[in-house]
């Protein structure tokens, strides 16, 4: 993961998949952005997704559809129509938590453009500190909110953990700070897939700051529990 000005237009024909992400402004890119997009070179075999960020609809247009289109004309394969993410929430979790904001992590489907159905929106929220009742209150209040005002992005729910940063370098499945009692039971397997690049960091440093690596032994108990849920659940959720 890297910023636009520490890309060399080059490297990415080496990847397997470049993502290319930008904040819209005033329904374009930033410049950093668009000069990098102009700098591509054919990039053959190289599967490419784009995603913007914005804090509200605009009749001006997207970062994302614009850099999608410019790429597609130059017959770069996109795998995923482009995707935008908005930032009213972080925006909200800001105003509510402060300094206690420490990261914010999307994972799951979204994170995966080769993926169609988006289904719930998985996400990590770093704590500095644990969570009082008004800003437990006032944190149920912003997800309703943003179920209710904007449906398409949300998708099946919000299924998110907020969890204190001391827990969240550790290997011990951290607690939720929100839902008490609950835990993140898939906690090697989503160590694994944001370390590997499978998230999107919408706050925060780098995610390998945050998360150890999964050990192999983590990761096998972790995928058996998922197959064990699997079979359990199969006649509920067909689709498995």
């Amino acid at each position: 993961m890297l910023r636009v000005g520490e890309v060399n237009p080059a490297d990415p024909k080496a990847f397997d998949l470049l993502i290319l992400g930008s904040p819209t402004h005033g329904g374009f890119p930033t410049s950093d952005m668009d000069g990098l997009r102009k700098a591509l070179p054919a990039l053959e075999g190289v599967n490419i997704a784009v995603l913007d960020t914005w804090t509200k609809t605009t009749i001006f247009g997207y970062a994302a559809s614009r850099i999608a289109r410019s790429l597609e004309r130059k017959g770069r394969n996109l795998v995923a129509p482009p995707e935008g993410f908005l930032v009213l929430g972080i925006h909200g979790l800001q105003a509510v938590l402060r300094e206690k904001l420490y990261g914010v992590y999307l994972y799951g489907a979204w994170a995966f453009p080769e993926g169609t159905a988006r289904g719930d929106v998985d996400f990590h929220v770093i704590l500095r500190g644990p969570l009082n009742d008004a800003e437990k209150s006032a944190l149920s209040g912003l997800h309703a909110t943003l179920a209710q005002e904007h449906p398409s992005l949300v998708g099946e729910g919000l299924d998110g953990y907020y969890i204190l940063l001391d827990e969240a370098h550790g290997q011990t499945p951290p607690r939720h700070q929100l839902l008490e009692g609950a835990v993140d039971s898939s906690w090697a397997l989503h160590r694994a897939h944001i370390r590997a690049g499978r998230c999107i960091v919408l706050y925060g440093p780098d995610p390998r700051e945050v998360y150890l690596a999964a050990s192999w032994a983590e990761l096998a108990t972790a995928l058996q529990g998922e197959l064990d849920y699997v079979e359990e659940h199969l006649a509920d959720y067909p689709a498995y």
